[in-house]
């Protein structure tokens, strides 16, 4: 059952964005003030929020180029019981992101995202390819995304993030030094999960039982466990486990943890189902903004 919450229950996310303008992308409706990412990222101002419409036309790849909240419905919709009249995610190709502090969240990104900004965070979202972070971006968080491949620097170097509760298909993390990789779960096929990364701690991961993973001598691992026979060339870690997850697996991976991964990129709490703001507003007038929101229960 779903129940209804209307606009006195939103006064906390009107609060928060009481300093800052929330511009509205939609690929598809005509009385949408944005038709695209890039439109709206020119009009915003520092610190704005660009909520981008889930509808079924894909955006072009968009670069924000100053400090910015790009924010999605989330994806997986339907199969969350999410059936509102479209349920459709806000899939966009590629998101580059060039300014420090930026957040991307609930987005649908078919190719991958592209980091040269610090302080960066991407959560809540299916992205099919990388996120690739660029030699010393510092202070990252990629925290409970679906990942199709790999994050981090490659050949280079970035440094303290936090790579947490995300689901990988492919390889895990590379190039990624003095930085904290956690619950994470990984259905690599083949690859050094953590090569060319130092001085990192990691722990309470999962990997198949096809993962090659490869650890650096500085790293610091702990309680991360292989379901099968899977290969490590670990040699500095005495606690490392391989062997058949114990019946207390629920502590490891993905959906372990304090804060674990979401089947959808929908931000905890209600989420908003319909969003009224005036394109324009007389000096010293009143903006009146509606909003409604739904929540599963």
């Amino acid at each position: 059952m779903k129940k209804k919450l209307y606009l006195l229950a939103a006064l906390a996310f009107v609060g928060i964005a009481a300093h800052a303008t929330v511009l509205r992308v939609n690929n598809v409706d005509a009385s949408a003030p944005y038709k695209n990412v890039n439109d709206a990222v020119k009009a915003a101002a520092e610190g704005d929020t660009i909520m981008v419409d889930g509808t079924s036309v894909d955006y072009d790849a968009a670069t924000l180029n100053k400090r910015l909240v790009l924010i999605g419905p989330g994806y997986w919709l339907r199969e969350n019981g999410i059936d509102t009249e479209s349920a459709h995610a806000a899939t966009i190709n590629e998101v580059n992101v060039q300014a420090e502090g930026c957040v991307v969240m609930g987005m649908n990104i078919t190719a991958q995202v592209v980091i040269n900004g610090a302080k960066t965070i991407v959560t809540r979202c299916r992205v099919a390819g990388n996120i690739s972070m660029e030699s010393n971006i510092n202070n990252c968080v990629i925290h409970q995304n679906m990942l199709g491949g790999n994050v981090g620097s490659g050949y280079g170097h970035s440094y303290y993030h936090q790579i947490t509760n995300n689901i990988f298909g492919n390889i895990s993390c590379q190039g990624v030094s003095e930085s904290y990789i956690a619950y994470n779960t990984s259905f690599a096929h083949w690859g050094e999960s953590f090569w060319n990364s130092y001085n990192c701690k990691i722990e309470k991961n999962q990997f198949n039982d096809e993962a090659y993973v490869k650890g650096d001598k500085d790293n610091t691992y702990s309680d991360n466990y292989w379901v099968g026979d899977g290969y490590q060339d670990i040699q500095t870690d005495k606690d490392v486990r391989d062997s058949l997850l114990p019946q207390e697996a629920y502590d490891y991976g993905a959906f372990a943890g304090n804060d674990p991964y979401v089947v959808s990129g929908i931000p905890a709490g209600p989420m908003i189902e319909e969003l009224t703001i005036p394109t324009s507003v007389e000096e010293g007038g009143t903006m009146e903004v509606t909003l409604k929101l739904g929540a599963n229960k």
